[in-house]
């Protein structure tokens, strides 16, 4: 078993996170013995240094990247109204950009949905060449859980040279997916992922409202594969949650997303780009540059959680380390009933020589 306490930050979220002792409990009693990792691949050790002080368990961290001794870049802005953020964020992203660092290898996120949504919005009116892989953009909710998203970016992607063996990585791992739930697909198949492309493939759909073009899609494909979906629960619980989740997203009229199927299509094959998304969404991801915004407490930690001060430092603690090289932290000026939001606490207390950083 591996895990890091200091990266449990799903208590808000209803995960619990035992200790060593509850675990030896729940086997029956087992004798555990706990391994400690110290070598880092990831980040510079100058960002090491840095997360390090939201840490509580103490362990000696040692960067083994290639670029462990460059000093990046580490900055905190307290000091820009929430109503130039977009302009400030959008600005950073075109300087990494300039200088060489991949769409994909940037970062942009928050600590709740509402706060990334829009500002996923924002930056493609601002950056309109860039491509991102932003949650909001899509009315599909990017639920790679769901096997029903995994049979949609299929329909959705067309196939093509420079997609080819993303989309047969895609068909593997749906075939994966099917044998998990306990479905056997074309049992007398040897190269059962080539054979379920060439189904998807061979599928299509008159439907112009994007949901129905993927449900007559899907049903389809159910039907060459002779698969009941009312024999697998779990299969049409999947189903159930993949169209009600979107038809939801689509009924939002803050968000005013196109329907047509040419829409969906032209939205989803933006699947790489800048990823704007919540702590909790990039957990175990890393990026050369991450940019962090709505560092306020209220939000960081979430006024809902049971102990504030260690969720707020778990917090930081997964947002910093997921940085390669640059990180730039941002509690921006808003107010809440009147009233500006303060600094979240961990934040606000470090004594630390940040870069100056100009636009």
């Amino acid at each position: 078993m591996v895990g890091d306490k200091d990266q449990a930050i799903y208590g808000s979220l209803g995960g619990v996170a035992k200790t060593v002792e509850a675990i030896s409990i729940q086997f029956g009693h087992i004798a555990i013995s706990e391994l400690e990792l110290s070598g880092n691949y990831r980040s510079s050790q100058r960002v090491i240094d840095y997360y390090r002080n939201y840490q509580s368990a103490g362990i000696n961290i040692e960067s083994l990247s290639k670029y462990a001794k460059e000093s990046g870049l580490i900055t905190f802005n307290r000091n820009i109204d929430k109503d130039e953020l977009a302009d400030y964020i959008a600005q950073i992203i075109q300087q990494n950009l300039d200088s060489g660092v991949p769409e994909n290898e940037i970062c942009v996120l928050a600590p709740q949905w509402w706060l990334v949504i829009p500002m996923g919005r924002k930056l493609k009116s601002l950056l309109p060449n860039v491509n991102f892989d932003a949650i909001g953009l899509s009315p599909l909710l990017k639920n790679k859980e769901n096997i029903w998203f995994k049979v949609a970016r299929l329909f959705l992607v067309s196939p093509s040279p420079k997609m080819y063996f993303v989309r047969g990585r895609w068909a593997i791992e749906l075939v994966n997916e099917f044998d998990s739930l306990g479905i056997e697909i074309l049992p007398e198949t040897d190269r059962k992922s080539k054979v379920l492309l060439k189904f998807i493939n061979s599928i299509s759909s008159e439907k112009e409202d994007g949901l129905a073009y993927l449900e007559e899609c899907f049903k389809s494909l159910l039907a060459l594969l002779c698969i009941n979906i009312q024999r697998y629960p779990t299969l049409k619980l999947h189903w159930e949650y993949f169209f009600e989740s979107s038809k939801k997203r689509l009924e939002k009229p803050e968000f005013d997303y196109a329907k047509d199927i040419a829409s969906f299509k032209r939205l989803f094959n933006h699947t790489s780009g800048v990823v704007v998304n919540t702590c909790h969404g990039i957990k175990g991801e890393e990026f050369h540059t991450v940019i962090a915004f709505g560092l306020l407490n209220g939000y960081v930690p979430h006024k809902s959680d049971l102990d504030p001060i260690d969720s707020s430092r778990k917090l930081l603690y997964v947002i910093c380390s997921r940085s390669k090289k640059n990180l730039h932290l941002i509690s921006e000026i808003r107010t809440r009933y009147r009233r500006q939001m303060l600094v979240t606490e961990h934040l606000r207390d470090l004594n630390y020589m940040y870069d100056s950083y100009k636009i």
